[in-house]
């Protein structure tokens, strides 16, 4: 099982392997990986509650998920447990806004810990494939919450959830590409930050959450992602580093714009 190497390490080797990762890093600094900042509030260090917080999210915004957790948690009065988990109804279920198909794999993933054909706890000695094997074998279960898992409670040093649309969206504004990679498409691109790809999510993550950040404060963007400002036209040209792609216009006597969030560039 491979170990976590610590962040500046990893961070550097990357630089050093990518000039795109490089010039990101420049940008956007070394973000933690590891760091799940809705769960520690919520589900702590209890592995079976960040797996089912992992659950509540798919397919649905982080507000909901923890509207979902919140009400599911009120039918477990004592905390998550295979033996609380197993004696929900279906309804119950249902109930707290769960949607059939969840409700079901809600319920798989009870009798597989009740009966011990799935262990959270072996999970924490297994290789990456083990555990992604185990945890999709439970119904419900895909690559994409599997892979997550394994970043956030395992701290698993190269996860790459190729299957985020976010996380595809980024790498298509990072490599100035014309639309965003494929799932296979982006395991490939990522073939050079073995074995950090864990870091470079949480970093191509971190470029997305700027991106949209500043682009809801300041307006549409007309970067890889392929929108456009009402009546202006993109002029796509290079920067010096390769980071970036200037194909936002120039706005009345500013600075050129980069792709990462109407940011001036440098």
């Amino acid at each position: 099982m491979n170990r976590a190497l610590p962040g500046e390490h990893a961070y550097r080797e990357l630089a050093a392997r990518d000039t795109v990762m490089a010039g990101l890093i420049d940008l956007y600094g070394t973000p933690d990986p590891f760091r799940w900042s809705e769960a520690p509030a919520v589900a702590g260090g209890d592995p079976l509650a960040g797996l089912l917080l992992h659950i509540c999210g798919q397919q649905i915004s982080i507000r909901a998920a923890l509207a979902v957790y919140g009400r599911l948690l009120g039918l477990l009065r004592g905390g998550p447990s295979p033996a609380a988990l197993a004696a929900l109804t279906m309804e119950q279920l249902r109930e707290v806004g769960f949607s059939r198909a969840k409700a079901e794999g809600i319920r798989d993933l009870a009798r597989r810990l009740t009966d011990a054909s799935l262990s959270l706890a072996a999970l924490a000695t297994a290789s990456d494939e083990q555990a992604v094997t185990a945890l999709t074998a439970v119904r419900g279960i895909g690559p994409w919450t599997a892979q997550l898992y394994l970043l956030h409670q395992l701290h698993r040093p190269d996860v790459l959830p190729a299957g985020d649309v976010g996380l595809r969206h980024a790498a298509a504004l990072a490599c100035q590409l014309p639309r965003a990679p494929s799932a296979s498409e982006l395991t490939a691109l990522a073939e050079p930050w073995r074995p950090h790809r864990s870091y470079a999510t949480a970093l191509l993550w971190t470029v997305l959450r700027a991106h949209r950040s500043e682009r809801g404060a300041r307006g549409p963007c007309l970067s890889a992602c392929g929108e456009r400002a009402r009546g202006r036209q993109s002029r796509p040209a290079a920067t010096e580093r390769g980071v970036g792609c200037r194909r936002h216009p120039t706005p009345p006597g500013g600075q050129g714009l980069d792709c990462y969030g109407w940011r001036p560039l440098k």
